[in-house]
């Protein structure tokens, strides 16, 4: 009899639980010659970039007004931040070059004067020991022979360094939508004003809690619980299911006490 043909390999077939919207700030598409999708890039979030396959990742196009990952994830805050706390690593890096520098003030020796100047040989001499001097070392020269120190930018740029320091330090809390009060700068305020701001990020991360909490209990343990027990809850609904959370803020223990 003639050989019958292998039956043809049947792609597995899955069921499709859960779509996450991608952030498409972090997404780069990978493109071949032929403007082919072939898979995708996410960037940012990681030192190393990852590499997603496009049989991963579901692409929409032409669809430039619609902001379907906000709806699930809200606008990311992470670039922001990340770009401010870079530049305040870089602005300390500047510091710690500036400070090495001026830990051994920067002079200028004028060797003898206009009319009468040091020969080049002298001033090699000179210039070999001025090298040669550390910190707090004293210095003797010729009466004719002036030294300065060079203070040029010192003062202004401690100025600057604090007023660009604090300006991203600021920036930062105020992207995080952290009180400053929390974080030891309560500059510009009385204490009304503080109670309001913590007042106010108190509420905010309750209502972040009870959204969570909603999501949790509606998207994974009710699904969950009736997967994993199919036979106690037939018929019946599943009780009612309560998130608690631990106080945001717990007043100290010692004021609490004074004041009853």
């Amino acid at each position: 009899q003639p050989k019958q043909p292998a039956p043809e390999k049947e792609e597995p077939v899955g069921d499709l639980v859960e779509l996450k919207p991608v952030d498409p700030l972090f997404m780069r598409i990978n493109r071949d010659a032929f403007n082919n999708v072939i898979g995708f890039v996410q960037w940012g979030l990681t030192p190393i970039p990852i590499s997603v396959p496009s049989q991963k990742i579901v692409y929409l196009k032409w669809m430039p007004k619609s902001w379907s990952h906000e709806s699930a994830y809200g606008t990311s805050i992470l670039m922001p931040v990340q770009r401010h706390v870079s530049l305040l690593i870089q602005a300390e890096e500047d510091m710690k070059i500036w400070f090495h520098q001026y830990a051994k003030p920067t002079g200028v020796l004028y060797g003898g004067t206009p009319e009468h100047p040091y020969p080049m040989a002298a001033l090699s001499t000179i210039r070999s020991k001025l090298s040669e001097r550390g910190p707090g070392t004293d210095m003797v020269l010729p009466g004719d022979s002036k030294w300065e120190i060079s203070q040029a930018g010192t003062a202004q740029t401690i100025n600057t360094f604090e007023a660009w320091s604090k300006y991203l330090v600021g920036k930062i809390y105020e992207t995080i939508g952290v009180p400053s009060d929390l974080m030891s700068l309560p500059e510009g305020a009385n204490r009304s004003t503080s109670d309001t701001r913590l007042q106010g990020f108190i509420t905010e991360e309750r209502m972040i809690q009870e959204l969570v909490a909603e999501q949790l209990v509606r998207q994974l343990i009710l699904p969950e619980c009736e997967r994993k027990f199919p036979d106690k809850f037939k018929g019946r609904r599943l009780p009612e299911l309560k998130t608690v959370w631990l106080p945001i803020m717990e007043e100290d223990q010692n004021k609490k006490a004074d004041r009853y």
